[in-house]
């Protein structure tokens, strides 16, 4: 599109991370973008069947958002679960992204479009004027941009910079202690059968949310499909923070399991589950900015704003802001027109965006109290 980039690291690739489950929204936005910017790579992560073909083989499949109700001490009670099915071929089915294989590959898709890379360059400033940015480096050197897209996380460069965090964020109040395991049991083995429980397709197809009272659990299979690569599986708990505060002097592992030693199912199915990496665990994960477009930088809204990994809603946000931000970038740059004004739509709709899900959220972590209640607020989601 006649645009020069550059992307800076500060890390390198492969690399873990998270951010791992899609949402038909994600994959149709995939679409969306491979076609509108001409980068049918883009396309290869849009269903499962071309992700392992192409990109991963040790990326899972996701035919479904699984929810089991999980009570303390009891076992797991087969009418006490909901199930939302993802999209058929040739549209679906959903994916979980191994994120590590995936983003190196998308990095050297970049790279081939003729994109500029650095990695292990991390940035330590970057100063603005009135004909563009100045981005500083602690290992090569100094840049000079006309824009500057920062997609740095939580931990975002020009969020601390600028000053642009808010406090508190959002209604929503949980954090986050995760982890990949190999030995994690499909949960179809360990529940009652499907006869019993009527869900139309196996949980370990899909997204698995263990939900209790205060908090929630993923189990997010990566070796679930014929063919596949990996024995990995992506286990993490998300706690209210009002409910469940950080004690002290306590682990992220030992805290991990101690919630899952609390409930018998979900202890059956991680009885052989070791961690493969140190534990990850977040005091908070929500976070929020002030803005979102400022002059001559946006941020993506991984870098602006996070409610919660409950239904997946992180990748989606990125497709549908990225699609709304790229064609705006090509004007400005073809136009020598960086004006905010041009990008104030980028910055209505990843708020209004995070602002729906905050309220999809909080009120799920309230509908756990009882599961007549998520069974209705359940169905509430799904017509959403």
């Amino acid at each position: 599109n006649g645009v020069r980039v550059v992307m800076i690291e500060a890390g390198g690739h492969p690399r873990f991370a998270i951010g791992e489950s899609t949402v038909p929204e994600t994959i149709v936005g995939l679409r969306v973008l491979a076609r509108r910017y001409d980068v049918p790579e883009l396309g290869y992560l849009a269903g499962h069947n071309t992700l392992r073909r192409k990109v991963s083989a040790a990326s899972g499949v996701k035919r479904n958002f699984g929810f089991a109700y999980h009570r303390e001490g009891e076992p797991f009670a087969a009418e006490e679960c909901t199930q939302h099915p993802t999209w058929s071929p040739p549209i679906g089915p959903d994916s979980h992204f191994f994120r590590q294989d995936v983003d190196a590959y998308m990095f050297q898709v970049a790279l081939s479009y003729g994109a500029t890379g650095l990695t292990y360059t991390p940035v330590t400033a970057v100063d603005f004027d009135s004909d563009g940015a100045t981005i500083r480096t602690a290992s090569s050197g100094d840049f000079r941009a006309g824009f500057v897209v920062d997609a740095g996380g939580m931990r975002s460069l020009l969020g601390e910079q600028l000053d642009l965090r808010i406090d508190p964020p959002y209604r929503t109040r949980s954090r986050t202690i995760f982890n990949h395991f190999v030995g994690v049991e499909p949960f179809d083995r360990v529940a009652p059968p499907r006869k019993q429980h009527l869900m139309p397709s196996p949980f370990s197809q899909g997204t698995l949310h263990h939900l209790f009272e205060g908090g929630w659990a993923w189990v997010i299979p990566f070796d679930n499909h014929v063919g596949t690569t990996s024995q990995l599986c992506s286990v993490g708990i998300n706690l209210d923070i009002d409910v469940y505060p950080k004690r002290d002097g306590e682990t992220p592992e030992e805290e991990f399991w101690a919630h899952v030693d609390r409930f018998p199912t979900i202890q059956r199915q991680m009885r052989a589950a070791r961690a493969v990496r140190p534990y990850t665990s977040s005091n908070r994960s929500q976070f929020a900015s002030k803005r979102i477009v400022g002059d001559r930088w946006v941020l993506l809204p991984h870098a602006s704003d996070f409610i919660d990994p409950l239904f997946s809603s992180g990748l989606a946000v990125t497709m549908m802001i990225l699609n709304a931000l790229g064609h705006r970038l090509i004007s400005a740059v073809r136009e020598d027109d960086f004006s905010v004004e041009r990008f104030e739509y980028v910055q209505t709709w990843t708020k209004r965006s995070f602002r729906y899900y905050d309220d999809l959220v909080s009120f799920s972590y309230t509908s756990w109290d009882h599961f007549d209640l998520w069974n209705a607020w359940h169905r509430v989601w799904c017509l959403a």
